[in-house]
């Protein structure tokens, strides 16, 4: 998820968006769940939050343009693409809800009688399916990185317009057929392997690396003096039942302090 937390300058209160380029929802039905995160933040910091959720990545850039954001927690990707414009710098990390720490975690899945040796001594092309689409550099930098032996398989990307129905092939029979699953994506699977058999068809092929977690970043140079209010409050929601339930609702576990800047 990609959250934007904005700072209205001089006004005393906070803007906090929630942009997801692409995601889920829209604005309407997001408000609920920001309204019970917008209550626990203004009881907690005194401060008055307030903000919308956006999926348009051009109106996120927009707002970052009007000079209307201070804080934001964004994806990686976001992060790494305009870090150097509007000069981002890391404050707290993100725990996602299906995570041990705060990192992200891809995985390749296929069923479970597929033998994967068989693939690479034959070089058959294998269809990767996600529900997102990715590109080669993407797979090989980020998701394979420098495990070799992977890369040896000649994947052919392609994006499902439903994950789900494609996994469903594939445990039907569909041959040379894997998807790559988001650690979102990978726990909800794992939770239908126990209740529905033909998902227990499913085995787990390849793990990625631990990948950077979406920041709470600071933008600018100028430093909030909120700041330090706003961050207590965060790393404080495990604490609470009250806290745990907003968390979950944003598929989050909670915050982590940045360590030696990174």
């Amino acid at each position: 998820m990609l959250l934007c937390v904005s700072v209205r300058a001089f006004a005393g209160d906070l803007a906090f968006y929630i942009i997801y380029p692409d995601g889920e929802g829209d604005t309407e039905s997001a408000r609920p769940y920001l309204g019970q995160l917008y209550d626990y933040l203004n009881e907690k910091t005194g401060l008055s939050v307030d903000g919308l959720y956006l999926n348009d990545p051009d109106e996120a850039v927009l707002a970052l343009k009007n000079k209307g954001i201070n804080l934001a927690i964004v994806s990686p990707d976001f992060f790494e693409q305009y870090k150097d414009q509007f000069q981002f710098s890391p404050v707290l990390k993100t725990i996602p809800v299906y995570s041990a720490g705060p990192y992200e975690k891809y995985y390749i899945m296929a069923e479970k009688n597929v033998d994967i040796a068989d693939i690479m001594e034959k070089n058959t092309p294998v269809s990767l399916f996600s529900s997102k689409a990715y590109d080669d550099a993407f797979l090989n930098n980020k998701v394979f990185y420098e495990n070799a032996e992977i890369k040896k398989i000649t994947w052919v990307l392609g994006q499902s317009p439903d994950i789900v129905n494609t996994i469903k092939e594939i445990t039907a029979g569909k041959k040379n057929t894997f998807v790559l699953l988001t650690g979102y994506e990978f726990s909800v699977i794992n939770d239908l392997k126990k209740k529905n058999m033909d998902f227990a068809r499913l085995k787990l092929v390849y793990t990625s690396r631990e990948q950077p977690s979406s920041p709470l970043i600071l933008i600018g140079t100028e430093r909030p003096k909120e700041l330090p209010a706003i961050k207590e409050a965060l790393l404080g929601m495990p604490l609470s039942l009250s806290g745990n339930l907003i968390l979950k609702k944003l598929r989050l576990k909670g915050f982590a302090e940045i360590q030696d800047g990174k």
